[in-house]
């Protein structure tokens, strides 16, 4: 092991060099780096510990490893989740073993205040260096969709240019918050479930990443609210984000229409494993196809596993249980596109 490399806490002593590094990866200006960086890991309200952690090499920082933080609960029980994200390593500090490194550190340093984490972005090489330390693929479970073992796929419609019109949308992160108040986040069916579910603070910091459009379309029947979808939004995509309806409500073809109305994108993004299968099918009859195709295991060919972790030392089968619910089946989350942190 090389002994020149040291990892270290993110600090505002780093904070530049690591923003440098990281706007590489970005595809951003330094500036804009620097602002996503302090939003994205110091302003998140669930930051109750230093989230990312870096290697520095004879006063360079050369290669970075952050957390995700997202909120869950199960019943009235309230779970943290982190989420792996933004690894970089310089490219002639390769093969050094940086990654696991800043990975273990990271176990160490936030087994307290923290429950699990979770990958939604591993590839063939790092999930195999994941299971070696304990982390697991959410199993497979008989009779559930195959979007709900991976977040590797995503329903595409292609359309024709509309005429752009932002009458109705909401923007503010303010405002965006007011609708996750009116609808609450509820498990599918009658089944128990891990439910991301972020209050009031989260919200709004969410939607206000300086370096990214975010907008909400609401779907109101009588002047009353019974349906959103939180959307990002580029110049060549919408992305929704979470959608969220009162029961029976059925309103993903008002909010579609909505969407090929005001936003004037030509690919409209919408993953599928969050959506129950009648949210799916209502999809597919609106021209949604299935743009890649989902595996049942990571090592069929290069795809994107979900593996989780509990952040307590010497974890035992028992503390992938909480609250009588074993964490460790995929039937048993509910994890929509916020909480991935590309977005």
């Amino acid at each position: 092991m090389d002994t020149d490399y040291e990892i270290v806490a993110l600090s505002e002593e780093w904070f530049d060099r690591a923003a440098e590094l990281l706007s590489v990866m970005w595809h951003l200006p330094v500036e804009q780096s620097r602002l996503r960086l302090r939003w994205k890991y110091l302003d998140c309200p669930l930051a109750t510990a230093p989230l990312v952690f870096l290697a520095v090499h004879r006063g360079r920082v050369v290669a970075t490893l952050a957390f995700f933080a997202s909120p869950f609960r199960i019943g009235e029980r309230r779970l943290v989740v982190l989420c792996p994200s933004d690894g970089i390593v310089a490219d002639e500090h390769r093969r050094h073993g940086l990654y696991t490194r800043l990975l273990l550190t990271a176990h160490e340093h936030l087994a307290t205040g923290f429950d699990f984490f979770i990958s939604l972005s591993a590839n063939p090489v790092s999930a195999a260096g994941l299971l070696k330390i304990g982390w697991r693929i959410l199993a497979a479970h008989d009779g559930l969709s195959r979007f709900q073992l991976m977040p590797a796929s995503r329903y595409l419609l292609r359309m024709p240019p509309a005429a752009v019109n932002a009458e109705g949308l909401v923007s503010d992160p303010a405002a965006i918050a007011d609708l996750y108040e009116q609808i609450p986040a509820t498990p599918r069916g009658s089944a128990r479930c891990c439910l991301a579910d972020p209050d009031r603070a989260y919200v709004e910091w969410r939607y206000a990443n300086p370096t990214e459009h975010y907008v909400a379309i609401p779907c109101y029947r009588d002047s009353r609210l019974v349906a959103f979808a939180a959307c990002m939004v580029s110049r060549r995509d919408v992305f929704v984000l979470d959608y969220r309806e009162l029961p029976g409500a059925n309103a993903l073809g008002q909010l579609v229409g909505t969407m090929r109305k005001c936003l004037r994108v030509p690919r409209y993004n919408c993953y599928g494993d969050w959506l129950d299968r009648q949210q799916q099918e209502a999809l597919r009859r609106l021209g949604f196809r299935d743009y890649r195709p989902l595996l049942n295991t990571f090592l069929d060919r290069p795809s994107v596993p979900v593996l989780i972790h509990p952040t307590m030392k010497g974890a035992h089968d028992s503390d992938w249980v909480v609250e009588g619910l074993d964490l460790s089946k995929a039937a048993n989350w509910i994890i929509p596109e916020f909480c991935n942190d590309g977005y």
